[in-house]
């Protein structure tokens, strides 16, 4: 059953993904990706899961949809994944130029 319930989890983010290349909005689909990457890795999402009586997907599955779903998925010609990664890295950088100036104010207050 377990099984089954995997592929049709494959079959709907699949159809999810075909759908997302339609997209001529580049930062919609950006979120949809990034939204499936996190239920497909987060801790919180399988509790989320479970806590629904549902099945979450399995690592193996995960690692598919990832491979052949995610990882081909364009927006405008571009993959997916590279705007992802970029996004991802753009917000961890400015995070890095607010923690000090958050750390000379704190003490201050």
């Amino acid at each position: 059953m377990k099984s089954l319930q995997n592929l049709l989890d494959v079959f709907v983010r699949s159809e999810i993904a075909a759908e997302t290349t339609r997209f001529g909005n580049c930062s919609v689909a950006i979120e949809l990706t990034r939204y499936i990457e996190w239920f497909l890795l987060s801790p919180q999402a399988d509790v989320d899961v479970e806590y629904h009586l549902k099945v979450p997907v399995s690592d193996n599955i995960a690692a598919v949809i990832r491979r052949s779903v995610l990882e081909r998925m364009t927006c405008d010609g571009q993959p997916l994944m590279d705007l992802v990664r970029r996004q991802k890295h753009d917000e961890a950088e400015s995070l890095k130029t607010w923690k000090l100036p958050v750390q000379i104010v704190t003490p201050v207050v």
